[in-house]
This record gives structure tokens, C-alpha cells and sequence, in this order.
């Protein structure tokens, strides 16, 4: 590999329609609530999202890749039923939690895994580095992010695929209150809206647009340029 050739951490994703992305933001309001500098807002840079899996890719790559994906839609279609079941804890990142909805469909787990051996091909085997991620001005990546994108293959695909929505980061106080009240954790289904393909930023938040395709749309959207 060419030591000057660009890397990027992406991540396949599948985004939910705006009225799920409006009740992620709002929680995501709760949990940042006195911890404001340590946490990240749900906005148009930090989008809601499914992850389908993650990966280290070169740039060169990238047009191979949403082919790549763009046929795994055609041979996998994903249900219009996704079913939020409930909140998870998350895993820890820089000390706080990544809570989320837990999402479940069977057609998405087999959208996942025709993704991740179509994307074998492409990983490139690194550590990862800052660089390799979407960055604002001065903006650091905590280490949890660069392994987590490194190990997705080994750590969270296949079997141990958990398909989600993260909330944002919170204390564990903070998630126990949210879990425990009905309100916020009641079950509800929606529809898919688009598959897309993210460059990552820190705490593996999809940070930049490279494609997208609506799954009402035949046509895709390229922004890698």
C-alpha cells in the first residue's frame, strides 16, 4: 500500500425516516444535560443512523465500495417494518456511555451480512489515526473510536451484529433514569428512508455524506467528490 494513499473510516448505514430522527435528538437533549462539554448533539454533521458495518478503506476504493453496496440493496431489500424494541446501555467510550434504541429485522441482519463479506475486499488492515476520520477544527479521536472501527469486523458483524441508534453519550445515571421510564422506551416501528455511506468522526458519528441512495429513489447521490 502506498504510504501517501489516503484512508478514510467509514461506516454503511441504513438512516430512519425524520420522526425517529427527531426522538433520537430529543434524547439525546437529556443525556447531554450537564455534561454538554464531554457529550456530542444529534445534528446534520452527527446524523442518527443503523450501522450495517464499519471499515478502514482507501479512497481509491470508494466507488468500488457504493457499487459494492448499492448491489446488496438490490439482492437484500429492507423491510419498510424496522422495529425500535428498546434503549441499550451501549458500550463506554471515554468514560460515558453510547446509549441507544435497539433495533431488530431480519431482513436488515441479512442486509449486514451480505455487506460485511462484500466489503472484506476493502478493509485495510490499520490501527487506525485521527486522520482517517472527519475532524473539526482542533477536534481530538479518542482511542475507543479508532479500535472500534479496527475491530468491527471481529467485535460486532455476523453473530454479533446488534443493529442500533445511538442516543449520544450519557453518564450511566443518566441511562438507567431514560431506561426505566416507559415514555421514552416504548416499543414503536418505522420505515427505512435511505442507505448511505458516511465518513466516521469521534465516537464513530457519521460526520460526512459520501453516498446516499433513497430507497424510494432508483438513482443514487454521490458527494464523495
Amino acid at each position: 500500500m502506498d504510504a501517501k494513499e489516503s484512508i478514510l473510516a467509514i461506516d454503511v448505514v441504513v438512516l430512519p425516516p425524520q420522526p425517529v430522527m427527531e426522538k433520537a435528538k430529543q434524547l439525546n437533549g437529556i443525556f447531554r444535560q450537564g455534561i454538554e462539554g464531554r457529550s456530542f448533539a444529534l445534528d446534520d454533521t452527527h446524523v442518527p443512523h443503523i450501522t450495517i458495518f464499519q471499515l478502514y478503506a482507501r479512497a481509491s476504493d470508494l466507488e468500488n465500495i457504493f457499487a459494492r453496496v448499492e448491489k446488496s440493496m438490490g439482492n437484500f431489500p429492507i423491510s419498510k417494518d424496522l422495529d425500535m424494541t428498546g434503549i441499550a446501555a451501549g458500550p463506554v467510550f471515554a468514560g460515558l456511555h453510547l446509549p441507544s434504541f435497539a433495533v431488530e429485522s431480519a431482513e436488515l441482519r441479512a442486509f449486514h451480512k451480505d455487506i460485511a463479506n462484500g466489503m472484506a475486499d476493502y478493509c485495510v488492515d490499520t490501527s487506525g489515526g485521527p486522520s482517517y476520520f472527519y475532524r473539526d477544527e482542533k477536534e481530538e479521536v479518542n482511542q475507543a473510536s479508532m479500535d472500534w472501527v479496527k475491530n468491527f469486523g471481529t467485535n460486532s458483524s455476523h453473530a454479533k451484529y446488534f443493529p442500533h441508534i445511538t442516543l449520544g453519550a450519557a453518564e450511566a445515571a443518566a441511562v438507567e433514569r431514560v431506561i426505566s421510564d416507559p415514555q421514552h422506551a416504548q416499543p414503536f416501528a418505522f420505515a427505512a428512508d435511505s442507505v448511505c455511506v458516511y465518513q466516521l468522526g469521534n465516537n464513530c458519528t457519521c460526520r460526512k455524506l459520501l453516498w446516499k441512495k433513497d430507497l424510494s429513489s432508483p438513482s443514487p447521490l454521490n458527494s464523495s467528490e
